[in-house]
C-alpha cells in the first residue's frame, strides 16, 4: 500500500473517532443505545482491520484490546460513566498516535481507587462536551460563502439560512476562507471572482490542491471567457452571473453538496471494506482460497478504479 492510501486511511479514521465520540455524546440524550454502540463498536473494529492492514501493530493491538472489552458491555447498564471517560481517553490515544505516528499505548481501564482521579477528570470533559453537543443544531452540510462585499455576503447567507439547513460560514477575505479551508473541509465553496488580494481563480487554485473534491461554485459579476476556462480548469464545477436567480443557486448548490456527499459516502464504504479484509482473510484461515483470491481480486479493481476516479477529477 502506497503512502498516498495510508493518509487516506488515517483521515477516515479521525472522521470514525469523531463520529464516535459524537455517538458518545448523544448517548444520553435520544435513548437510541443500539444505535450508538453500534456506531462505536464499529469505530474501533474498523480502525483494528486498517491497522492490520498498514502493518500498524501497536495501533491493531491497542484496538483489538478495546474491542474485546467493549463486546464484553453490550448491555446498556454496563456503559457507565467510568466506561465513557476510558473510550474518550481511547480516542485521544489514537488521534495522538495518527498525529505523531509513534505512541506508547496505555491500556487503563479498571475499577480500583488509584484510577478514580482519572475517570474523575474525564468525566467533567465528557459532561462539557455533552452540554455543548446539546446546544449544537445538526446540519446537511457546510457551505464556504467568499465576497469582498459586505452586503452580497449579508445577503447570501441570509439566503442560505431560510432556505436550506446548511451551516453558512462568510468571507470577505479570500486568504481568510483559505485558512478556514485547511482546518476544516465544507461541502460546498461559494465565491467571487474579482477580489483584490486574491482572484476568486486564484482561490480555486489553492483550494483545488488541498482537496481538488470539494465543489466550488463561482458567482461573479465580472464573468469573461477567460476566468469561466480558468476557473473550470482548475477545478469549478458551476459558474453563475450576478444578479443571478437565488432559486437556480439554490438549486445548484443542493445538487453539488449532494453529490460531494454521496462520493465521499461511498469513498468511506471502500476504505471500510478495505480494512475488514484483514480480517476476513484471518477468518478463512487455510480454507476458501479460491474465495480469498476472487475477493482480493475485486477489491484490487475496487481500489484501482478509485484511483483513476481521483486522477480524472483532478
Amino acid at each position: 500500500m502506497d503512502d498516498s492510501m495510508l493518509e487516506e486511511f488515517k483521515l477516515e479514521a479521525f472522521e470514525l473517532l469523531e463520529e464516535s465520540e459524537e455517538s458518545l455524546l448523544s448517548l444520553e440524550t435520544n435513548g437510541d443505545f443500539e444505535q450508538c454502540y453500534n456506531s462505536i463498536f464499529r469505530c474501533f473494529h474498523s480502525l483494528k482491520g486498517g491497522a492490520g492492514m498498514f502493518g500498524l501493530e501497536e495501533l491493531q493491538g491497542f484496538m483489538h484490546k478495546v474491542e474485546n472489552l467493549i463486546d464484553k458491555k453490550r448491555d446498556k447498564e454496563l456503559f457507565d460513566e467510568k466506561l465513557i471517560s476510558f473510550l474518550l481517553n481511547t480516542m485521544d490515544q489514537v488521534k495522538s498516535y495518527l498525529e505523531g505516528g509513534s505512541y506508547n499505548f496505555v491500556f487503563e481501564y479498571d475499577e480500583s481507587e488509584k484510577a478514580e482521579e482519572a475517570h474523575e477528570e474525564n468525566i467533567i470533559k465528557f459532561q462539557e462536551k455533552k452540554e455543548h453537543y446539546k446546544e449544537q443544531i445538526q446540519y446537511d452540510g457546510l457551505i464556504y460563502i467568499v465576497d469582498d462585499e459586505k452586503d452580497m455576503l449579508e445577503l447570501l447567507q441570509m439566503t442560505f439560512e431560510e432556505e436550506t439547513n446548511l451551516k453558512v460560514e462568510t468571507f470577505n477575505d479570500p486568504e481568510l476562507a483559505l485558512e478556514a479551508f485547511k482546518n476544516k473541509n465544507p461541502d460546498l465553496v461559494l465565491t467571487d471572482l474579482s477580489m483584490p488580494e486574491m482572484s476568486g481563480v486564484e482561490l480555486i487554485r489553492e483550494l483545488s490542491a488541498i482537496n481538488q473534491l470539494v465543489p466550488v461554485i463561482v458567482l461573479s459579476g465580472f464573468v469573461t471567457k477567460e476566468s469561466c476556462m480558468d476557473a473550470l480548469r482548475f477545478g469549478a464545477s458551476g459558474i453563475l452571473e450576478k444578479p443571478c436567480d437565488m432559486q437556480l443557486l439554490l438549486d445548484q448548490s443542493n445538487h453539488a453538496i449532494r453529490r460531494y456527499q454521496s462520493f465521499k459516502l461511498l469513498n468511506k464504504s471502500i476504505d471500510l471494506l478495505t480494512y475488514q479484509f484483514e480480517e476476513f482473510d484471518s477468518f478463512l484461515g487455510n480454507k476458501g482460497d479460491q474465495v480469498r483470491k476472487q475477493f482480493r481480486s475485486e477489491l484490487k479493481n475496487i481500489l484501482k478504479r478509485k484511483k483513476e476516479l481521483y486522477k480524472k477529477s483532478a
